[in-house]
């Protein structure tokens, strides 16, 4: 069987369902509240190399 058969065969199957289900209770809408501040942030590839990023002010 060739993988390209394989990835077909497993697009067919049925899922299982799973032996540990739990019931979730709903998310509430407001839900997630708050944020990402990045004051100054800079980036490089390696210690060496020249800044890719500098600076960065983001919210």
């Amino acid at each position: 069987m060739t993988s390209a058969e394989r990835v077909i065969e497993y697009i067919d199957l049925e899922p299982e369902e799973s032996l540990h289900v739990r019931n979730f209770q709903s998310i509430p809408p407001q839900w997630p509240i708050g944020g990402i501040v990045f004051d100054n942030l800079s980036f490089r590839y390696s210690s060496t190399s020249p800044w890719a990023l500098h600076n960065l002010n983001i919210s």
